[in-house]
C-alpha cells in the first residue's frame, strides 16, 4: 500500500488515534467498555458500511468525515478489549483493562 493513498492515511491515522480512544476508555470499567461495544457495534458497521467512502474521501458537509473517522476509531478501540483484541491494516490492538 502506498504511503500516500487514501487507505494509507487512514491506516496512519488511525495508529494514531486508536492508543488515545484506548487511554481513555482504560478510564472506565472494562464492563462499560464491552456494553458500549456492543450497543454501538452494528451502528458503527452501518455507518462504515453506508458512508466508508468518506473515510477515504472527503464528506459532502463539513465535520462528517472526522465524525465518522472519531466513530471507526472509538470502534477499534473498544473491540481492543475483546479478547484477542483486533487487527486491522497490519496493526494489532489488545488491550487488558486494569479495572477488569
Amino acid at each position: 500500500m502506498s504511503t500516500d493513498s487514501p487507505l494509507a492515511i487512514v491506516a496512519i491515522a488511525l495508529y494514531t488515534a486508536v492508543p488515545i480512544w484506548i487511554l481513555e476508555l482504560n478510564q472506565r470499567s472494562y464492563e462499560d467498555n464491552l456494553k458500549e461495544l456492543f450497543e454501538s457495534a452494528s451502528e458503527t458497521a452501518q455507518l462504515i458500511g453506508e458512508k466508508g467512502d468518506q473515510l477515504l474521501f472527503k464528506g459532502d458537509k463539513p465535520g462528517d468525515t472526522a465524525k465518522l473517522f472519531n466513530k471507526t476509531a472509538r470502534a477499534i478501540a473498544l473491540m481492543s478489549f475483546l479478547p484477542g483484541g483486533v487487527t486491522l491494516f497490519g496493526r494489532h490492538w489488545e488491550t487488558t483493562n486494569p479495572n477488569k
